[in-house]
């Protein structure tokens, strides 16, 4: 083999090379690595004893990965399918081949129609200019509220059973723009903490609560990141104690 011949091989390789590294990060991108498949702190067990049933509706704002960290993902498994509503891009080549079934919405959801900044470090993203990172990305994004992305899409609004909320810090600004004449869903859940690189941060379900329970929500089970709320008439009334029996003399 020549000098030529060998110069040859080696530029061959290199774009061999650089090929195999664009698929690799496009492999990457639509099949993220999984560490953490589901919820993250026993979510989903207390969502399917909640809803037992296979086959549903779910709104899942905020969505994020399909597998990692999603409280949306048990379901989907069980054969559920809804709306994955998620404005930062890269998310979306998985949500679109691990998620088929579902429908995809790419904006964020804020109290008003236009555009916002969406602040992005690493995996997470918030639009709050005050939100808790050290290293960021800045983009643009589209934005409606919660009832304008809903309105989109009637059937799913309407038969949705449960809706799943993480936004980084704009929970309030979700549920207070949701028409909730046409939205009821059977449970929320709803992450309560702000964002933290090592540690959930400060509470905030303090701002957004209420609007749950004036709604007819009442909070059924809370651990260190997020809290879910079920419809008051959906939840049975507690036994009543037996009064003891009157002493035969």
């Amino acid at each position: 083999m020549n000098r030529d011949e060998l110069t040859q091989l080696r530029d061959a390789s290199g774009l061999f090379n650089r090929l195999l590294g664009q698929v690799e990060k496009c492999c990457t991108r639509t099949y993220p690595n999984v560490t953490c498949e589901g919820s993250q702190y026993g979510e989903d067990d207390i969502i399917a004893e909640l809803l037992p049933e296979d086959g549903g509706v779910y709104v899942d704002i905020g969505a994020g990965e399909p597998v990692q960290c999603s409280n949306t993902w048990g379901l989907y498994q069980r054969g559920w399918r809804g709306l994955l509503v998620e404005p930062l891009f890269w998310y979306w080549p998985a949500l679109l081949h691990q998620r088929p079934g579902d429908f995809l919405y790419d904006s964020a959801v804020r109290n008003y129609t236009g555009f916002t900044a969406l602040r992005v470090q690493g995996t997470v993203s918030s639009v709050l200019p005050s939100w808790n990172i050290s290293e960021q990305a800045d983009l643009l994004v589209p934005c409606e509220t919660a009832a304008e992305v809903l309105a989109r899409f009637p059937a799913i609004r309407d038969a949705c059973r449960f809706c799943n909320i993480d936004v980084e810090g704009v929970e309030g600004e979700v549920l207070q723009t949701i028409d909730w004449e046409t939205f009821r869903p059977d449970v929320f859940c709803v992450e309560y903490r702000t964002y933290h690189p090592k540690k959930p941060g400060e509470d905030l379900s303090g701002e957004w609560k209420g609007i749950l329970e004036a709604h007819g929500y009442k909070e059924v089970f809370r651990n260190m990141l997020n809290t879910i709320f079920r419809r008051t008439d959906l939840i049975p009334p507690e036994p009543t104690p037996e009064e003891p029996a009157d002493e035969v003399a």
